[in-house]
């Protein structure tokens, strides 16, 4: 048979194992390759799998499942389902260093099939860290899944992510406005509504239309703001500035140069509360922004 596409990879927590999904099952590994564990036999087509995501290894899901649980598994009927290792010895390989994986076992009685994702693909699983008791799923309708899971796994909400449906509050926006961006590959200036939020820097084609942004930068992997006269690449005077990230450098022309100063500030104000959490790890941008502010905008720093 050919080969399945691999349809989602999960890494364990303590980055000691590593999960393959395909549509005719699941596989885990040791991060050094050595197989670990598998599910036998191919599964009816409307109940391939679709997902998966690993366990944590904490002591609530002792309590709420019949044996200790490694692995959720989402699959094409909206189901998600529990499985464990096999107790019994795994089955020689051929060769005298053949290893083969232990089974993987669905765990009897644990199957979650409720009307939020039945008969639509469950498409993404998320289990949190030890200690907090949820489980949250979605599916292919948009549908969005969170699960109390001990004593009874119940779903406790379900979201519809809806067309259009802003993906940012009012309440969090700190600063917005018109602003020229130049495009990633073609390099042309494109008129987007820029909003600034406690977290992200985000572009969209509309003013305060604050759906499908055409860029969101993540604060947190800012290394630089700076204020320029000649914005890089376009070879012509404006009142631009710029926002680096380690993958890409953001372009961006304002009206006016006091528009400019403004932008550059509000988002150097914000860098500093990364810059206070960096400073924690012995890491520090906060001298590098203040040196590429302008001098009226500096001393608000």
């Amino acid at each position: 048979a050919p080969p399945r596409p691999v349809l989602s990879v999960a890494v364990h927590a303590d980055g000691a194992e590593v999960v393959a999904t395909t549509s005719g099952g699941v596989r885990i590994w040791s991060v050094n390759g050595e197989p670990r564990a598998a599910t036998e036999g191919m599964p009816p087509r409307a109940e391939e799998f679709t997902c998966s995501a690993l366990v944590p290894a904490a002591d609530w899901y002792r309590e709420a499942m019949p044996a200790t649980p490694v692995l959720a598994t989402g699959h094409a009927d909206g189901s998600i389902r529990w499985w464990t290792m096999d107790a019994s010895p795994p089955a020689a390989g051929r060769g005298p260093c053949a290893r083969m994986p232990t089974r993987l076992i669905e765990l009897a009685g644990s199957r979650l099939v409720n009307g939020c994702h039945t008969g639509y693909a469950v498409t993404a699983l998320c289990l949190p860290p030890e200690g907090e008791r949820a489980l949250w799923s979605a599916d292919s309708t948009g549908t969005v899944a969170s699960w109390a899971m001990p004593p009874e796994a119940q779903v406790a909400s379900v979201r519809k992510l809806r067309a259009n449906e802003p993906i940012i509050s009012e309440e969090s926006i700190l600063f917005e406005g018109f602003v020229r961006k130049e495009s990633a590959r073609l390099k042309q200036l494109r008129t987007r509504w820029l909003v600034l939020t406690p977290t992200n820097l985000l572009s969209f084609r509309h003013e305060r239309t604050y759906t499908d942004p055409t860029e969101s930068i993540d604060l947190g992997t800012c290394t630089g703001v700076k204020a320029v006269d000649e914005t890089h690449g376009l070879g012509r005077t404006q009142s631009g500035f710029i926002v680096q990230i380690p993958q890409r450098t953001f372009n961006f022309v304002c009206a006016t140069a006091q528009e400019r100063d403004d932008w550059v500030a509000a988002i150097c104000l914000r860098l500093q509360v990364y810059d206070e959490r960096r400073s924690s790890l012995g890491a520090s941008l906060t001298d590098d922004v203040v040196d590429v502010l302008p001098d009226s905008v500096a001393g608000l720093l």
